[in-house]
């Protein structure tokens, strides 16, 4: 999650601001973004989180209010086990490229829970083991496409779906939308490295 300096103004049939990531060519981990308005003026994500709809909305697999909940491993290098609200289980596997602990260090609970929207997995491809891909969706995603994401802050949607009517927003954060293992590269993760004011860039 991460804040803005100022507030990101909502114009007229055009995108307002732009998340980074490194997407590229044949490869995305696409991430669901949600944006906040500091209604109260506080200057603190005590809002109400909207989500940017994007396209994947609409096809099978995509599912709102999905939860996972991750179980302290054996060890910090283990592989992370987990259970789905829809019954399904599985672990986030090791894998070689990574040595960190895999379970969030100091964390002081044996479980945690995430929820949000889950994206479909059909994008990936696994038919090739030594080259697998995961093309990105059509728009509305983080570490999407290469150079960036453009997010029309128009897009946002409440929690039953409807669209909301956001003069700016002031924070947004960013959560990995596929729950997937690629095998020697381990986990689908969204990288987030930043967002930019699309008004502000020449």
């Amino acid at each position: 999650m991460v804040g803005f300096d100022h507030t990101v103004l909502n114009a007229d049939d055009k995108t307002d601001f732009i998340v980074y990531g490194n997407a590229f060519a044949q490869f995305a981990e696409p991430g669901v973004i949600w944006v906040m308005e500091d209604k109260n003026g506080n200057g603190k994500p005590d809002d109400t989180w909207y989500e940017i709809k994007g396209s994947a909305f609409y096809k099978d697999g995509y599912t709102r209010n999905y939860s996972v909940t991750y179980t302290r491993p054996a060890c910090d290098t283990c592989s992370v086990p987990w259970k789905d609200n829809k019954g399904n289980t599985g672990v986030v596997q090791t894998n070689m490229f990574h040595s960190q602990a895999y379970y969030p260090i100091g964390l002081k609970t044996n479980t945690y829970t995430l929820t949000g929207s889950l994206l479909p997995s059909s994008n990936i491809n696994m038919d090739d083991p030594t080259y697998i891909t995961s093309a990105s969706f059509d728009y509305g995603y983080a570490d999407n496409t290469g150079g960036g994401d453009k997010i029309d802050i128009s897009s946002a949607i409440d929690d039953k779906g409807n669209k909301v009517n956001l003069k700016g927003i002031d924070f947004i954060k960013v959560q990995t939308g596929i729950l997937a293992n690629m095998g020697w590269l381990g986990e689908q993760s969204t990288e987030f490295t930043g967002a930019a004011d699309l008004s502000l860039l020449k």
